[in-house]
């Protein structure tokens, strides 16, 4: 953790910027979302570290490639829901692998990352901060996604709630 990025590193967070901020841009042209650009601006925050500052790659390719895991299913699950499949058992099982996904890498994953990463002496504190903050809005999205699962799991009928009878 802390250490300088290679140039191979170097590359990969060059990339990895400008999609990111090709996909702030355009997610700010559909509609703001405050969550989504958070998301946007601490994960450029941390790249521009490795790019700028030369240090940390490692831990930040690490962490994009678990924050980037489950995209493919978000956006399967787009898909199918603008195809008018949403109701599909192909999308049931996309969202399944998508909540699971996410779960494992952003859930479980995620926080032993940024805990090593937090607690390493040589990490910038702009990583380190970076971290944390994405952490942060994986479990808000995280318990997001556990109450799509549970009103999904929930039976038939059930409301939730309690009604009197008289």
């Amino acid at each position: 953790m802390g250490s300088q990025t290679t140039t191979g590193q170097r590359a990969l967070l060059i990339f990895s910027a400008a999609y990111f901020f090709y996909d702030m841009v355009c997610g700010l042209l559909i509609k703001l979302d405050l969550a989504d650009l958070f998301h946007h601006l601490a994960t450029l925050a941390g790249l521009y570290v490795g790019i700028f500052g030369k240090r940390s790659g490692h831990e930040l390719l690490l962490c994009l490639a678990l924050m980037e895991a489950s995209t493919p299913f978000l956006h399967l699950r787009l898909i199918f829901r603008e195809t008018g499949h949403g109701k599909s058992a192909a999308a049931s099982r996309n969202d399944l692998l998508f909540a699971l996904t996410f779960l494992v890498c952003r859930g479980l994953i995620g926080p032993v990352v940024v805990y090593w990463t937090v607690l390493s002496p040589r990490t910038p504190l702009l990583v380190k901060i970076g971290g944390v903050a994405i952490q942060l809005v994986s479990l808000f999205w995280l318990g997001k996604i556990i109450n799509v699962i549970k009103r999904k799991l929930r039976p038939a009928g059930k409301s939730g709630s309690l009604k009197k009878t008289a």
